[in-house]
């Protein structure tokens, strides 16, 4: 019994392609970024975590008051 290949096929303008290729350009671009600020979050979350223990208080919860 012979097992049918199912392909697909998408037919694209050369424009086509090219935004295709800029889309991908653009996601990589992105998630770049979006790591960048995961981390910059979590060195600043970390930074917040170690100043409070060494302060011993919660500079989150004491943030903007008037000392």
């Amino acid at each position: 019994m012979k097992q049918k290949r199912a392909e697909v096929v998408h037919i694209q303008t050369v424009e086509d392609q090219l935004e295709f290729k800029a889309m991908k350009s653009r996601i990589k671009e992105l998630e770049s970024v979006l790591a960048q600020s995961v981390l910059e979050n979590r060195m600043l979350e970390t930074t917040i975590e170690v100043a409070d223990q060494s302060l011993g208080i919660d500079i989150k919860k004491n943030f903007g008051r008037k000392l």
